[in-house]
């Protein structure tokens, strides 16, 4: 099954029933909003939609392009996670990166090893631990297998230390969760990952790879395969312990 999209007034909700993970479950502005009594109704809907399949009500929009909106969702009990740079990349910009000793390989659909390396690698970049649970191991498969996902692991001389995934949707990317572990970091492992992912989309046709960079060190490594700034994202979400305004 892939992410379900519903429609509540001028908000749709992106819902993936694989995994309660926050980054694959948001909702998105789409037109103006109505009135403030309109708007009001129109997120309690969204709530509903987001707790009906268990997941907390979680908002991604460009700072700018929607008026009024952050006030409206502070005023409904959502709070401010993170505002982050959004970037982009075109055929035109895009400037391919090998690092020496670093070597990138595409994770197929039954390869349930790769799977478990994707996903233990991706959590310790991102300083989680654990092991990938049979659903989680299911779900990589099913995104794999039904192209929702492009993962790829990068091996620094040998050695797995770098993961990423591209999440295409026609023309348009995402470059998402590009991690390398700790004590392999500034040798050219993420560039490399993610000039590979980059290029097979634009080898295929796409034209536009876009994507969120958390810290001004990964913002460096992706203006050196030619992304740029082109604004800011806005994240909001309702605490842990939902209010009910």
């Amino acid at each position: 099954m892939g992410r379900t999209v519903t429609q509540a007034g001028p908000f749709r909700a992106c819902i993936d029933p694989s995994t309660d993970l926050i980054f694959l479950n948001y909702a998105v502005p789409v037109w103006a909003l109505g009135t403030p009594e309109e708007t009001r109704e129109q997120l309690e809907r969204l709530r509903e939609i987001f707790h009906q399949n268990g997941r907390r009500l979680r908002f991604e929009f460009v700072d700018g392009i929607w008026p009024g909106l952050p006030e409206a969702l502070e005023q409904f009990g959502l709070e401010l996670q993170f505002r982050v740079p959004l970037m982009a990349c075109t055929p035109d910009t895009f400037r391919p990166a090998h690092a020496p000793g670093v070597e990138v390989k595409q994770v197929g659909t039954e390869d349930t090893e790769a799977h478990r390396l994707f996903h233990t690698i991706q959590r310790q970049a991102f300083g989680a631990e654990g092991e990938a649970s049979p659903g989680e191991l299911a779900q990589i498969r099913h995104q794999i297998q039904h192209g929702f996902w492009r993962c790829v692991i990068a091996s620094l001389e040998g050695r797995p230390v770098g993961a990423g995934t591209l999440v295409p949707f026609e023309m348009v990317a995402e470059l998402a969760g590009v991690g390398t572990l700790p004590d392999a970091r500034r040798r050219g492992v993420a560039a490399t990952l993610s000039s590979f992912l980059v290029h097979s989309h634009f080898e295929g046709g796409g034209d536009l790879v876009w994507l969120t960079a958390m810290t001004d060190a990964a913002r460096a490594a992706y203006r050196t395969i030619g992304f740029a700034d082109v604004g800011v994202q806005w994240n909001y979400m309702e605490p842990e312990s939902p209010l009910h305004p």
